[in-house]
């Protein structure tokens, strides 16, 4: 072999190595970006639950120390204290809690507070005595009385063991199975209830447009009375029913206090029993005992139609409330670029104590239970 061959076939060799050697270093860096990738996703995820843990231990605080046990608002710090919650620093990454309370800031643009969300500022459509509540949600959305109606029954079907049709009209009914099994993809109702919200959209009129309007106004959790301190405008108004269409924003009005901002220190509330509360230098926050007869006479507006309203929803119906056991955390975690997101409702079960003899310093922190779960991929 010549000499100018000997340099050809080594130059092809060398050209073929360095390829190679090329492949090797792409498919290894890319192992590389891959394996750290992967050790972002678990460390975004340990961020997330670690977001989620200091949001219980928030709430702790309020058991441990005995206050606001009969009162949960927005004010709270589990309900909005960006130090805890917004872009919290840990390890490689942060963790943000946040939530929107549907109100707008006076430059016209979405509040967004950092905490744990009350959950029982939404109407539980698993509660039978929530179903009018629902009804006038939805007309709210420019659905008419009876298609409101047919929704509402539908709902009620989906969830009752018989299989008969609920009949409020002649053009307003329900829905059982032989509607359901008549369609292209035919299926059962479920005979129990609601498992998730996302489940209403099997249910006969629940189309995706109207789920989407109403998913931030609605639950499966609680015990059925709706927070007046933390429900929202829209929510309150379905409440109180036809015939008091100011009342609602008379109450969110006040609930803002003297700064016109929610989830502020000098935010005012509502209890059930004598309450005081105590924020430093601005001194006591005002706080009306809906169980006080004369509590409306200082909320500017409030008539006394509006006040016996209240009134009744409170002590006859159960349909208010003021204080909650199950929250809502939206947590964000971030680490480079990757981001992880979970969503949770807890249930703080309150010791026996604390139920039936009030707070002493001997109360063990609350039990807690996760209702519910779901991780973003």
């Amino acid at each position: 072999m010549t000499r100018g061959a000997v340099l050809i076939v080594t130059s092809w060799i060398l050209a073929i190595l360095t390829l190679f050697a090329i492949g090797i270093g792409f498919r290894t860096g890319l192992d590389i970006k891959l394996t750290g990738y992967s050790l972002d996703r678990v460390k975004a995820l340990y961020i997330a639950k670690a977001g989620i843990k200091r949001a219980v231990i928030e709430k702790w605080v309020e058991y441990a120390e005995g206050k606001s046990l009969g009162l949960d608002a927005f004010s709270e710090l589990w309900a909005n204290n960006d130090e805890c919650f917004k872009e919290i620093k840990v390890g490689d990454g942060t963790f943000t809690l946040s939530y929107s309370p549907g109100e707008l800031d006076r430059s016209g643009k979405e509040i967004t507070l950092y905490g744990l969300e009350d959950e029982t500022r939404k109407i539980n459509i698993n509660i039978d005595s929530n179903m009018p509540v629902l009804k006038y949600l939805l007309m709210s959305f420019d659905l008419g009385l009876e298609e409101a109606e047919a929704i509402v029954s539908a709902i009620v079907d989906w969830r009752d063991v018989d299989n008969i049709p609920k009949v409020v009209s002649a053009a307003a009914g329900g829905a059982e199975d032989i509607y359901y099994q008549a369609l292209e993809t035919p299926y059962a109702t479920s005979g129990e209830k609601f498992k998730t919200i996302e489940e209403l959209l099997l249910v006969k009129g629940i189309t995706k447009g109207l789920y989407d309007k109403i998913a931030d106004y609605i639950t499966i959790f609680g015990e059925g009375g709706i927070n007046i301190n933390t429900a929202r405008e829209e929510a309150l108004n379905a409440v109180f029913g036809i015939g008091y269409p100011e009342l609602a924003a008379k109450i969110v009005d006040y609930r803002r206090g003297v700064d016109g901002k929610i989830g502020t220190d000098d935010d005012r509330h509502f209890t059930k029993g004598a309450f005081i509360i105590e924020r430093g230098s601005r001194g006591l926050v005002e706080v009306k005992d809906l169980n006080d007869e004369n509590w409306y006479g200082n909320i500017f507006g409030i008539r006394a139609v509006e006040y016996e309203r209240i009134k009744e929803l409170t002590q006859q119906e159960g349909l208010l409330s003021t204080a909650s056991d199950y929250y809502r955390a939206n947590v964000t975690a971030c680490v480079d670029r990757v981001k992880k997101e979970i969503t949770t409702v807890i249930k703080f079960d309150k010791p026996p104590e604390i139920r039936e003899e009030g707070f002493s310093e001997e109360i063990p922190p609350p039990e807690i239970e996760y209702l519910y779960w779901r991780e973003e991929r």
